[in-house]
């Protein structure tokens, strides 16, 4: 039985303050290929994120998507994407998506 009568806090659902500790953690690291690429992962899914390639270059991420069913998807939630590494990576630093439907490029350091 609880004998201390404090008045219960609110929780907050982990769903809620995920997200932006994350974005803090984020915010003060150097912009680096490793920063974007867990952004874009983070802002898009490990499914998209598999079948995708991003690079930033200025303030527009140049998205290489395996094949036209991943580009139409990219370019279909562009806005959100562009709105959730916005939140990750800081304002401004991500202005637009642009998407080609190109085989993915070997790398070592993709996750599968």
């Amino acid at each position: 039985m609880r004998t201390n009568l404090q008045p219960y806090v609110k929780m907050v659902p982990a769903q809620q303050c995920v997200p932006a500790v994350v974005a803090n953690l984020l915010q003060g690291q150097p912009l680096s290929h490793a920063k974007v690429s867990f952004a874009w992962r983070t802002a898009v899914g490990q499914a998209t994120a598999r079948a995708t390639q991003a690079t930033l270059k200025g303030g527009t991420l140049e998205v290489r998507a395996n094949g036209e069913h991943w580009r139409l998807e990219i370019v279909r939630a562009a806005d959100l994407i562009v709105e959730r590494l916005s939140t990750l990576l800081g304002r401004n630093l991500v202005r637009r998506i642009s998407v080609i439907s190109k085989p993915l490029l070997p790398t070592s350091d993709r996750l599968e």
